[in-house]
């Protein structure tokens, strides 16, 4: 499985973006420490996976979903999240 980072720029606050985190949720393991970022490991590809996301954004909203490597760090992040990276990438 590969690791991807998601990242959504939202046109408008005032919808609701449930669903699209579920949505993510359900693609693989993952941790969204940031508010509009998710790290997460599939075994999609990153047009896969935002061919899946594309329903669950709003017209005006932005989106990219970058492939990663394991050289990665961070600060700040919970226990949880720091678990989680320190694990998968």
């Amino acid at each position: 499985m590969k690791a991807y980072l998601i990242s959504c720029q939202f046109k408008n606050s005032v919808h609701n973006y449930q669903s699209l985190n579920a949505e993510i949720r359900k693609l693989g393991s993952g941790c969204h420490c940031i508010d509009s970022i998710w790290i997460i490991k599939s075994s999609l590809s990153s047009t896969q996976i935002a061919t899946l996301l594309k329903p669950f954004v709003y017209s005006g909203d932005k989106f990219i979903v970058i492939g990663i490597n394991q050289d990665a760090s961070w600060l700040g992040f919970d226990e949880n999240c720091t678990s989680w990276l320190q694990s998968n990438l």
